[in-house]
């Protein structure tokens, strides 16, 4: 290899970042887009660069080039219960027409804003602790 060159890792790490950076800007941009078709190009778009992603990954992974070590079983089980309560929740909630209230490890109780509405004066109030938002 010649001296400033760069090497068939160094190069596929830089796309795998570069694809990933793309799915987050068009994820981004789906929430920040207020015209339909324009989110569903930007979502498509998301999907495919995070398709993409994974098959640098994959690729990346058999040569040896991205390993990801094993998680922890305490922390898959951590996991595994966390998402099985937030599943939990949400159908409970969603039946008991409630307040959906996650808790996270580690952090503080996460209360999702369509739960939080209360009237305010000049329209639907939002936030926790200190900060409201106006709709």
């Amino acid at each position: 290899m010649q001296q400033g060159s760069l090497s068939l890792q160094a190069m596929s790490i830089d796309c795998l970042n570069t694809i990933k950076h793309f799915a987050l800007v068009n994820a981004f941009s789906v929430l920040e887009s207020s015209n339909a078709k324009i989110r569903q190009t930007l979502m498509r778009t998301a999907q495919e660069h995070m398709s993409m992603a994974e098959d640098w990954f994959q690729l990346m992974n058999r040569r040896g080039w991205y390993q990801v070590p094993e998680a922890r079983p305490e922390v898959r089980s951590q996991l595994n219960s966390f998402v099985s309560s937030v599943q939990s929740n949400i159908t409970k909630k969603s039946a008991e027409g409630g307040q959906t209230v996650y808790q996270t490890y580690g952090q503080q109780s996460y209360v999702s804003p369509s739960a939080q509405q209360s009237t305010g004066t000049q329209g639907k109030e939002y936030g926790t602790g200190g900060q409201k938002y106006l709709s």
